[in-house]
C-alpha cells in the first residue's frame, strides 16, 4: 500500500503507482457519499470496483465491473451502498496532474433549459 493517503468529504484515496502518464489510484468511497461532479481535458479514467457498487449517472457498477470515462466527460462516483465502496481507478493521458479539474457546483446545471413558447 502506499505512503500516500489523501482524506476527502466521500473517504479517501491511495497512491499506488504513477509514472508521467499515468496513474494508479485506490478509491474508498463512504456508503451514501458521492465525490464532486468534474471532469478532466487531458486525461481518461477506467473505474474497476473491487468492493460494493457505485453509481454514476444513474448507471450502477458492481464488483468485477469496469466504466471508462473519456477526456471531457463530466462524473462523479456515488456510493448507494451500506458498505464502503472500493474502485482502482486508472487515469491516463498526456497529463494526469490534480489540477487538470473542472467541478460542477451544485448550482450550475448539467444541460442548458430552452424555454419554448
Amino acid at each position: 500500500m502506499s505512503d500516500i493517503r489523501v482524506q476527502k468529504p466521500w473517504g479517501f484515496y491511495e497512491m499506488l503507482l504513477q509514472d508521467n502518464r499515468y496513474k494508479v489510484k485506490r478509491l474508498v468511497i463512504t456508503p451514501g457519499k458521492r465525490t464532486s461532479r468534474q471532469r478532466h481535458l487531458h486525461r481518461s479514467e477506467v473505474w474497476t470496483v473491487v468492493q460494493g457498487l457505485i453509481d454514476d449517472d444513474g448507471k450502477q457498477y458492481g464488483e468485477g465491473e469496469t466504466a471508462t470515462i473519456q477526456a471531457g466527460e463530466w462524473h462523479e462516483i456515488y456510493n448507494p451502498g451500506k458498505i464502503a465502496a472500493i474502485v482502482i481507478e486508472v487515469q491516463y493521458g498526456s497529463y494526469c496532474e490534480e489540477d487538470d479539474i473542472e467541478r460542477k457546483s451544485e448550482k450550475q446545471p448539467d444541460r442548458q433549459c430552452v424555454e419554448i413558447r
